[in-house]
């Protein structure tokens, strides 16, 4: 058909609810992901330059290498410092240790050649020369005048505890929400950093953003932002600039939003849903909201981290402040030498792992991923296997809160 041209694109998709497809380049242009804005991982055990990516468009299939200390995996390959894997459509990539999910998906599209229509995911296109004379002139834009006018704000801006909200003019309230997160999500840095080196230190993400949420707002939606900001409350962000630069990115966008951000750790922060209830029973002027309305990405995360009481003597190792299994090792021994009573806080989910510390001490080990456990047995050398059964004794807002981490 005149006018149009077929494209084949290979791109990372992550589980429902997560962050918005990875656009692979062609021509063997490698992609490094890690930990960032991109993959939204915050897990220390990733390393920002965690795996290298080299999509092949004609077989399909992508090479992967592994950059970070910690392992990936690969469809079912795990690679080690250094080695390489592949995968096919459908394989999915684990950033590290098992988590942080990536399959790798196929897209065969016709667009217009005069109209291309840039898929989510796709990396963030180079400024317009329209975008270079607005950044050239703002640079040039005096300091002092800058300054002043970042201590000025709106006055549709509200403080509460460890929570900031603005509403736009022209927010009204709705049955339906779309969600979304600010930096990685709607922008991108313009320095082309990971985070961003000041408050004017940003871009519009993808070009058709401003369209699309255009038809979000005219199809009925409530347009939110849901933003974590801790270095507000650290004191390394100013509440001003931030909220400057906030506005300053929805008068580009073109579209009227509400504005919710968490300047601290607590109820409030990603992916605890404390702003997410706020927008729901106060910032909505009592209109219900239709959760199966809703595009809101859901929070997610891990269980928290219980440990049992200890008992005196008792020396607790952590193979993460160590370093090394080595060293947890040679730390166990030296103290079941002194007869103090020794905790291993690590996964240890197989025989391999359970064996190193065989000989030296006698217990059950912590629980591990699904994924990776195998069921200890008396055959490892283990005098006895205890099954605790976990109880929760909360109040029921708590439970709540616990189970949204534990369940699903």
């Amino acid at each position: 058909m005149a006018g149009m041209e077929a494209r084949g694109r290979l791109w990372l998709e992550s589980p429902a609810g997560g962050v918005p497809p990875i656009f692979l380049p062609a021509g063997g242009q490698a992609l490094v992901l890690g930990r960032g804005p991109l993959t939204q991982v915050t897990d220390r055990k990733c390393s920002r330059n965690q795996v290298e990516l080299v999509a092949d468009p004609e077989t399909r299939t992508v090479a992967v290498k592994q950059l970070g200390v910690n392992p990936s995996t690969a469809g079912t390959q795990e690679l080690k410092l250094g080695s390489e894997g592949s995968l096919g459509v459908g394989d999915t990539l684990y950033l590290v240790n098992g988590l942080y999910p990536l399959t790798l998906r196929w897209e065969e599209a016709r667009v217009p050649e005069s109209q291309p229509d840039t898929p989510p995911g796709t990396p963030p296109v180079a400024p317009t020369e329209e975008e270079e004379e607005e950044e050239k002139e703002g640079e040039e834009e005096d300091v002092a005048q800058r300054k002043k006018r970042m201590r000025k704000s709106s006055p549709g801006w509200e403080s509460f505890e460890k929570l900031l909200v603005f509403t736009a003019p022209g927010v009204k309230a709705r049955s339906k929400v779309a969600g979304f997160d600010l930096d990685g999500t709607l922008i991108t840095t313009r320095s082309g950093k990971v985070f961003p080196t000041g408050p004017t230190d940003w871009r519009i993400l993808y070009l058709e953003i401003p369209r699309k949420l255009r038809e979000l707002d005219a199809d009925g939606y409530k347009l939110v932002i849901f933003t974590n900001q801790m270095g507000i409350g650290r004191g390394k962000v100013s509440a001003e600039e931030f909220k400057a630069k906030v506005e300053a990115v929805l008068e580009k966008l073109g579209v009227p939003f509400q504005v919710l951000v968490a300047t601290h750790a607590g109820l409030y922060r990603k992916p605890v849903i404390g702003m997410w209830d706020h927008l729901r029973e106060q910032a909505n002027e009592g209109v219900p909201i239709s959760i199966g309305d809703s595009i809101c990405s859901p929070p997610a995360g891990r269980p928290p981290h219980l440990n049992p009481p200890p008992h005196d003597p008792l020396a607790p190792y952590a193979q993460d402040t160590l370093g090394s299994w080595q060293r947890c090792v040679a730390m166990c021994e030296t103290a079941l030498k002194q007869g103090k009573r020794v905790v291993i806080d690590n996964t240890n989910p197989d025989p391999a792992s359970r064996a190193r510390y065989q000989g030296s001490w006698r217990g059950a080990p912590p629980s591990a991923t699904r994924k990776q456990f195998k069921a200890p047995t008396l055959a490892e050398g283990f005098a006895e296997l205890l099954e605790i059964p976990f109880r929760l004794q909360v109040e029921p807002q708590r439970e709540r809160l616990y189970r949204q981490f534990s369940e699903g």
